[in-house]
């Protein structure tokens, strides 16, 4: 039996192009019986039984959905390295794959760093090693449980080897903003990551290029969104190589409530802390306090001011508590200095 290796992370992306990059499989219809997913290579995805199905919109950027645990799929376009499945589970409780078959048989060796739950997720098979057969390749694919799937994101291999190891999504100042942070390792060739981000009523579109580091090793990033709006944000990063080539990569989302009252990211932090709070109709200070009550620094707030940049180079590493007064009121939050 041929060997094929898996493991599995969550990631997502729209794109669609037939050899090199990645192919999208969503439905058309909210039909359910009989019904299939196809693009214009032959690609398709089989549900194995009669589902429940509607054009509820799943995941912020597909307008139809359908409820399964076990489906197959046909393809014929391209080689695999990476499989994702979009959606959001049927339940309170958290799926994860469950199973992954070929027609040489029962797929071992995989591993499992993510979940879709009751939020919006992405359970990516990364790391594949399956060949383009013209003739197609079945690949039956089973979930712990029932989830309403969005969509199918096929990646190439010859799209990789950067991988992606993790990709977050929080709301930071105030629900005014949104901290996003990735991790990758092995980039070779890359040149840069678009980060776009849409919500229910619009599509995605960019907000930021961040430049790659193009380095061996676990690379971190950051990038805080200040624009993000009401309700749930969806973001993904598309990397872009030296050579022009690009890929969609993960999908994250951030629910912005607005009721926060005081606010601070980075955290951890080492150089510099943000501080967010409302505005301040009069004088207000920020006062720094370590964990034992000792007071150590006092910055004066501008007046009508909602954020300000705190210089904590000076601080010894450990757990800090900053407390802002505005003569009427008085709020705290811990940070921490790595």
């Amino acid at each position: 039996m041929k060997k094929l290796l898996f493991s599995i992370i969550l990631f997502s992306g729209i794109s669609f192009s037939i050899a090199n990059a990645q192919v999208r499989l969503v439905r058309t219809t909210a039909t359910a019986t009989g019904s299939y997913t196809y693009n214009a290579a032959g690609d398709k995805i089989s549900y194995l039984t009669n589902l429940a199905a509607s054009d509820q919109s799943i995941c912020g950027n597909v307008p139809y959905r359908v409820q399964l645990n076990t489906f197959t799929l046909n393809i014929k376009s391209t080689s695999i390295g990476r499989i994702t499945i979009g959606g959001v589970s049927t339940g309170n409780g958290t799926r994860t794959l469950a199973n992954i078959t070929t027609s040489e048989g029962v797929v071992a060796g995989y591993t499992t760093s993510s979940t879709i739950s009751s939020a919006c997720g992405f359970i990516i098979i990364n790391d594949i090693s399956i060949p383009q057969n013209l003739n197609g390749t079945d690949i039956t694919i089973t979930l712990s449980g029932n989830v309403n799937m969005s969509e199918i994101i096929l990646t190439s291999i010859e799209t990789l080897p950067l991988k992606f190891l993790s990709f977050t999504a929080k709301p930071v100042g105030l629900g005014k903003a949104v901290n996003l942070n990735w991790k990758t390792s092995n980039e070779v060739n890359t040149k840069e990551f678009v980060v776009e981000r849409r919500t229910d009523a619009t599509a995605f579109s960019a907000i930021a290029t961040v430049k790659s580091k193009n380095e061996d090793g676990i690379q971190n990033y950051v990038f805080v969104d200040q624009t993000a709006t009401q309700g749930i944000n969806y973001y993904r990063l598309k990397q872009i190589d030296k050579d022009g080539a690009s890929v969609y990569i993960e999908i994250a989302n951030a629910e912005i409530k607005g009721n926060l009252t005081l606010s601070v990211f980075p955290n951890p932090a080492t150089e510099k802390l943000n501080v967010q709070h409302e505005p301040t109709t009069k004088s207000a200070t920020i006062k720094i306090f370590s964990i034992d009550g000792k007071s150590l620094a006092e910055t004066q707030v501008k007046k009508g001011s909602t954020t300000t940049d705190l210089s904590i180079s000076a601080l010894r590493k450990g757990q800090y508590v900053l407390v802002y007064n505005d003569g009427l009121s008085q709020n705290a939050i811990k940070f921490i200095k790595e």
